[in-house]
């Protein structure tokens, strides 16, 4: 069978805001369950990709508060 994770989630964008790393988390567990069969693989990438627009969220936000704080 093919053991590649079915998403390395990237924590850069997020880390920011402090929580890329739980995103990070959240990923492996997520990737670990497909893998053991504790999760069909349908029922992971929903749940990665739902990640990941989270992921892009919130660095949006992060980038939207950042140009309302320049001067």
């Amino acid at each position: 069978g093919d053991h590649r994770d079915l998403h390395s989630f990237p924590t850069r964008r997020s880390s920011d805001l402090g929580i890329g790393n739980n995103l990070n988390q959240i990923a492996r567990n997520v990737n670990a369950a497909a893998k053991s069969g504790d999760m069909g693989q349908l029922d992971a990438i929903k749940i990665l990709t739902e990640i990941n627009a989270t992921d892009r969220a919130l660095t949006g936000l992060r980038d939207f508060l950042r140009k309302q704080n320049q001067p």
